[in-house]
């Protein structure tokens, strides 16, 4: 298990600027590691990352406290994985070279909140600092001035008679707004999806419904409701997470999360997806 995660990282480590020039760092963390000197090499590690930092070497810090990350993860060293992990995303506040499409830095966070599964409170701990983090990304100074009659809500497909780019300028600016108040929508889906896979259905709602994708929110909160529902709360689960959705004046995916609990709930025929279709519209006319 070691050898396949790490091989993918270890076999870019020699290219690391830092590493060629001081290739004797390279020699004694392997050596550390391949003997499971864990005190020694969770030194090394941010030895290494404070000299590379020194010289504004922040991508080999990126990846090399990556690396040391998945080793001591695939070694259960859990304070080990989550002090880098701190380190990791200290790093990146540093960084001015990061950007909020960066499909590759999601990836490694969300394989970070795993690695942290054995601690609870390391693992919030890191999600609370990850999140903040990815809020910096977006600037509320570049929101552009809407028409003094809009709402910001998060709702493309209803638009004014004047024309639809102005309904695309709600959009764009209801979520630089929204990401720079709860973090990244990406980085709330890959914790989602962490959280869902351990059926840790509690956090995982907590984290979809900041996601903005309705649609595999509903289908995470059909398969809580057939695990652990009552079949008379089936149309509980849907209306809840509606409403918190129309609470966040998130109208988008309130629609998205609702067809789709409709559509993917194998429990429901046509009867019985044209009651909760009733009494879900019923109660949110009466919230709104």
């Amino acid at each position: 298990e070691y050898r396949t995660k790490l091989a993918p990282i270890e076999s870019t480590l020699a290219n690391l600027e830092i590493f060629k020039q001081n290739p004797k760092f390279l020699l004694r963390l392997k050596m550390n590691l391949e003997q499971e000197s864990f005190y020694e090499a969770h030194q090394l590690f941010k030895t290494i990352h404070f000299r590379a930092s020194s010289i504004d070497l922040l991508d080999d810090c990126l990846h090399l406290i990556y690396y040391g990350i998945i080793y001591f993860e695939t070694k259960s060293q859990l304070y080990c994985t989550f002090d880098l992990a701190k380190v990791f995303i200290d790093t990146l506040k540093k960084s001015t070279r990061i950007t909020a499409s960066d499909a590759t830095l999601l990836d490694q966070l969300k394989r970070i909140h795993r690695a942290l599964r054995s601690g609870a409170e390391e693992r919030n701990e890191f999600s609370v600092a990850a999140l903040k983090w990815s809020s910096s990304l977006f600037d509320s100074r570049t929101v552009e001035k809407l028409p003094p009659n809009f709402n910001l809500v998060y709702s493309p497909t209803i638009v004014d008679d004047s024309s639809v780019v102005v309904a695309r300028l709600v959009a764009d600016n209801y979520s630089t707004i929204y990401q720079k108040k709860f973090g990244h929508f990406q980085l709330h889906t890959q914790f989602a999806l962490n959280y869902w896979h351990e059926k840790q259905y509690g956090m995982a709602r907590y984290h979809f419904l900041h996601s903005l994708d309705g649609s595999l929110f509903a289908r995470m909160v059909v398969e809580n409701h057939e695990t652990h529902g009552f079949p008379s709360e089936i149309d509980l689960f849907l209306v809840q997470a509606v409403l918190q959705y129309l609470c966040l004046r998130n109208f988008e995916c309130a629609h998205q999360f609702f067809y789709s609990y409709l559509q993917n709930h194998p429990k429901l025929d046509d009867t019985k997806r044209k009651r909760c279709e009733d009494d879900a519209t019923t109660t949110t006319k009466a919230t709104t």
